[in-house]
């Protein structure tokens, strides 16, 4: 199971029963202790393997205000891009929001992607990005090389196949 962010401790609890490897990101409205004592594991700026399968990912949003909702975790432009710079490659990367210019709204400071993911999907070609946060119309579905898949409330997502 993969969760992306922006989900309440209720939303979570029923996971907590479940006995399948759980790994997520959390959003721009988490307090960051939402998976606390549910078995769902963090992979903020980590990799992890499950089932020969590399995931790692980033947590929260474009910093669009204080106040505006927020209020979590939220990072600048530049810091984003700076702490994605060095990440390393994994083959499905779990974000909370969309690289900037896919699946995003730039018109709308709240729901605009980061330019670090762009970056990173660019530079290390992950099989599949997954991201919340936003509300597309008509998602876009492949960056490069990388297939994106956004995700609001649940979706089955078929994932790829462990390389050889």
């Amino acid at each position: 199971m993969l969760c992306l962010g922006d989900l309440t401790r209720v939303d979570l609890e029923p996971l907590g029963r479940v006995r399948v490897p759980k790994l997520g990101v959390h959003g721009n409205h988490d307090d960051g202790g939402e998976f606390t004592g549910l078995g769902i594991e963090s992979v903020h700026l980590r990799r992890v393997e499950v089932a020969g399968l590399t995931f790692g990912g980033f947590s929260g949003s474009h910093e669009y205000g204080r106040g505006a909702g927020g209020d979590g975790i939220t990072w600048s432009q530049t810091e984003a891009s700076r702490r994605l710079r060095r990440f390393g490659h994994v083959d499905v990367m779990l974000a909370h929001s969309p690289p900037l210019g896919i699946n995003d709204d730039a018109d709308d400071p709240a729901h605009v992607g980061l330019a670090g993911l762009s970056e990173y999907v660019e530079r290390e070609h992950p099989a599949m990005l997954l991201h919340g946060h936003t509300y597309p119309p008509l998602p876009v579905e492949r960056f490069g090389r990388t297939q994106v898949r956004h995700v609001r409330g649940h979706r089955f997502v078929a994932l790829p196949a462990p390389a050889r």
